[in-house]
């Protein structure tokens, strides 16, 4: 499933649950989007850091079996999108935790499981920078 019908399908879950902010957010959401794809990461990377901590906000608002699953997806993606603009501008080491919160807190299987493959490419980046310099 491709990123953008994810979001569409995360926009419609969203919106039958009449949050106020809603709109707010999915508009964010669809900035970082955006900008990702123009390669302006940098602020794709603030765009979506906003999405993570509404996220944040709702995971954290109660009994976690009563949080309804699609903020756990929207943050998911958040991170993705987060984790992935960090990795184009070199920040692997704050990529990975960010990756690591979406796995966490997030619906980790959001795209056939990409986060897990994100940690994996990450970890592996950063294993050889480390080897490199130590040696």
């Amino acid at each position: 499933i491709k990123y953008t019908e994810m979001f569409q399908e995360i926009r419609t879950q969203i919106e039958q649950l009449q949050n106020p902010s809603a709109d707010s957010i999915l508009t964010a959401f669809e900035n970082s989007i955006n900008l990702a794809k123009d390669g302006d990461y940098k602020v794709s990377m603030q765009w979506s850091k906003v999405v993570e901590d509404w996220c944040w906000e709702r995971l954290h608002s109660g009994h976690w079996e009563n949080v309804p699953v699609v903020y756990r997806k929207l943050y998911a993606l958040a991170t993705v999108l987060r984790g992935l603009a960090l990795s184009y501008i070199g920040q692997y080491r704050e990529a990975l935790s960010v990756v690591d919160k979406g796995i966490l807190l997030g619906a980790a299987d959001v795209m056939n499981g990409i986060l897990y493959e994100m940690a994996s490419i990450l970890t592996a980046e950063l294993g050889s920078k480390t080897t490199s310099i130590d040696t």
